[in-house]
């Protein structure tokens, strides 16, 4: 019965001894017998005990096995140019034989009667010599250990563990490495190879070949052999790494795990063989889908591709032409894929072998670019005209550095460009200066890099620009009147003007805005379309100027201006509103019969009309007595369908306007605070600020009054006279942040 491999492997690494190569001898330790071989002895009893051996004189002294150990003994081990030959005597029956190599079972458990699977023949006589050949595996610095055991057994237990009696015998050889003969490498310069010659190969290794350049390590071929296959004659190929001049260093090397071991060497001079190599494809060219460029010396042929600007492949194809035609790879313009410009990459090549391959030569579609603008010719001075560029390749997009404006005449004409990061819009423009003459405009947008690194074509485009010696007129608002126009036609223009479109309907809104329309100006050869705006409004209200010699408050003094006539005036608007302007376009006032002027008080004043203009009724006001009068305005104009609108005064007449209660100055005093009467500061954590109000007036014995919009800002006190009838004052005090009206 067999014991357990781990159990048997225990036993043969506890007691180890080592011999030198072809010199056998036997253990002579106290308690071995050297004739015989080493005896040992174990009870073995359970599987949870290590097996271990103990030396015993007498294989009996256990108690449960009498007699000495006389069976199988190992004589020697010895080791020739190819094999183990291990010899021994005694009766062979009963006993196993292992080999090992380092830690590794070689042959494992050899019946020394019937041999084993091939590994290893051992061959035996009954109490007579026997020996075993084994193929030899090892390497330098390993033993080869041989060791014959007998297994006596007495008992199985319950659990499958074995109890017995273990009896063995170990011999050790120390391997060398003289015992792997390879005569050599030698270089077969036709075929590119190195040669193994005189191969006797015993251990179990792999062979590979390192290579350098000169001084520099390079890395390994690609063959490698293990013992086996390894003969003489076996090659190494070395024509794949010879890729430049200079000397190459071949080395075989032994490969045990880690541990690479250099066993022969050989050198080989290589001069790289020199090919001229074509000239790149020069002058490569578009015309719509056909690709064209200069023939190149000594090439017979050209290999082409075509990509898209996203670097997809899209065909290829060799031809011994100096064009090709892409029209079945590229789709049609108005196809949605034709939004990125195509590139090609051409190759000058030779069939014959002759001449190395050109490097590529790159080529992208020219995008083209347009430049238009409202007009070619411009008057001196134009602040401001708009370029608009458009491309046939959608993916050219104009960003924030991509685009070159200038001009080659910038005394006449200067060109730039703007680009809003914000809303990524862009703007090209032109201003012309205070000369006449003509100027290129050139824009150039950089053509995109695509991923692989291909720069793709720019695009450029330019466009004259003629400034003529004529400066055109500036015109202000015009106003129309939507009661009566009702087109820009009868909206009348200042001399050397037309609209572009007349027939042009005029809209009103309750809300009117700014809104341009189209206008020509001409001077001799020169036309320009400049943008006029025209408020459309509806008159509805009327308002007043100031009366000529009335008082800012509208007094009128009848001690000075009693029986005078005073210049008034009115104006149409279209609303009430104070900011509303006044409707001055020609026609809005057919004669002064539209306009009635009446005082409802004659004795106070009189009016009467003097003449009308651009929507303007004067008239004059002539006061007789002191007291009030309303005068009031009216205007209609049935013929263009304009309902009567009516504006009142109030004007106030009096005897001596020197007796006028009159207020001159009012001075806010804050003690040493800095302020004004917009600004008062307080004090400390917003501390309370105290002060004084004065008035100086004319007139004012009948006392004043002053007031705050907001006491709990800021507070008057008691007013008190000064002077009576001409100055008074009143304490006051800044209460807190805010804002209030003094009155």
């Amino acid at each position: 019965m067999r014991f357990k491999k781990s159990r048997i492997l225990a036993l043969l690494l506890s007691a180890s001894i080592t011999l030198s190569q072809g010199l056998p001898a036997f253990a002579t330790e106290a308690g071995n017998v050297a004739d015989d071989g080493v005896t040992y002895q174990q009870t073995y009893e359970s599987s949870d005990e290590e097996l271990q051996l103990e030396d015993t004189e007498d294989a009996d002294s256990s108690g449960t096995a009498s007699g000495t150990f006389s069976g199988l003994v190992i004589s020697d081990v010895q080791i020739d140019s190819d094999n183990i030959v291990i010899t021994g005597k005694g009766s062979a029956e009963g006993y196993i034989v292992d080999v090992y190599y380092g830690s590794t079972n070689l042959a494992d458990d050899i019946n020394v009667t019937n041999g084993t699977d091939g590994t290893a023949t051992i061959s035996s006589t009954n109490n007579g010599t026997w020996s075993g050949i084994l193929k030899q595996y090892m390497s330098t610095g390993v033993d080869i250990i041989a060791q014959a055991y007998r297994a006596k057994t007495d008992k199985d237990t319950s659990d499958g563990d074995i109890e017995g009696i273990f009896y063995g015998e170990r011999f050790a050889l120390e391997a060398s490495a003289s015992t792997d003969t390879i005569g050599g490498i030698t270089v077969d310069e036709t075929y590119k190879e190195l040669v193994v010659s005189d191969v006797k190969i015993g251990a179990n290794l792999n062979y590979k070949v390192k290579y350098a350049i000169g001084e520099t390590a390079s890395g390994y071929l690609d063959d490698s052999y293990n013992a086996t296959a390894l003969y003489s004659g076996s090659t190494y190929s070395f024509s794949s790494v010879l890729t430049t001049t200079g000397t190459y260093t071949f080395t075989l090397q032994s490969v045990s795990g880690d541990k690479y071991t250099d066993i022969a060497q050989a050198t080989y001079e290589y001069t790289a063989e020199a090919y001229t190599q074509l000239d790149p494809v020069d002058n490569i060219t578009w015309s719509g889908k056909t690709t064209s460029w200069t023939e190149v010396e000594n090439a017979d042929q050209y290999n082409i591709a075509i990509y898209d600007a996203d670097d997809t492949l899209v065909a290829s194809a060799t031809t011994e032409n100096t064009s090709y035609n892409w029209s079945k790879s590229i789709p049609s313009s108005s196809s949605s894929k034709y939004t990125l410009p195509y590139y090609v990459v051409v190759y000058a090549d030779d069939s014959t072998e002759t001449y190395l391959t050109s490097d590529p030569s790159y080529k992208g579609q020219t995008p083209t670019l347009t430049l238009t603008t409202d007009t070619t010719t411009y008057s001196k001075n134009t602040s401001y005209f708009g370029i608009t560029p458009s491309i046939d390749f959608s993916s050219y997009v104009f960003s924030e550095d991509n685009v070159t404006v200038s001009s080659d005449n910038e005394e006449c004409v200067t060109a730039g460009y703007s680009y809003d990061t914000i809303y990524e819009t862009y703007n090209i423009y032109g201003e012309t200066l205070d000369k006449a003459g003509t100027a290129t405009i050139t824009v150039t947008m950089t053509g995109p890099t695509t991923d692989n690194g291909v720069k793709l074509e720019d695009a450029t485009a330019t466009i004259d620009i003629t400034v003529v010696d004529v400066e055109v007129p500036s015109v202000d608002t015009l106003y129309a009147l939507s009661n009566r126009d009702k087109t820009l036609a009868s909206v009348d223009l200042p001399e050397g003007f037309e609209w572009k479109t007349p027939s042009t309907s005029l809209v009103y809104s309750s809300s009117p805005i700014d809104y341009y329309y189209a206008a020509i100006y001409t001077s001799g050869d020169y036309s320009k379309t400049v943008g006029i705006n025209v408020i459309v409004e509806r008159v509805g209200a009327i308002g007043f100027n100031s009366i000529t010699g009335a008082s800012s408050e509208g007094y009128i003094d009848l001690k000075t201006y009693s029986g005078k006539a005073m210049e008034a005036s009115a104006y149409l608007k279209a609303s009430s509103s104070d900011d509303d302007i006044a409707l001055t376009g020609d026609g809005y006032v057919a004669d002064k019969a539209n306009y009635t002027v009446t005082s409802s008080n004659k004795s106070v004043a009189t009016v009467a009309i003097t003449g009308t203009s651009t929507g303007i009724i004067n008239y004059t006001v002539t006061p007789l007595k002191a007291g009030t009068t309303k005068i009031t305005v009216t205007y209609t104009d049935k013929d263009n369908k304009v309902s009567k609108v009516t504006a009142s005064e109030t004007i106030k007449v009096i005897e001596d306007a020197s007796t006028l209660p009159s207020i001159t100055s009012v001075t806010l005093n804050m003690g040493s605070t800095s302020g004004s009467v917009e600004r008062i500061l307080l004090g400390d954590n917003n501390a309370k600020r105290e002060g004084t109000l004065t008035v100086v007036g004319t007139n004012l014995s009948k006392g004043i009054k002053i007031t705050s919009s907001d006491s709990k800002v800021f507070k008057i006190g008691k007013v008190t006279t000064t002077t009576e009838g001409s100055e008074y004052s009143a304490a006051v005090t800044a209460v807190s942040t805010g804002t209030a009206v003094i009155t």
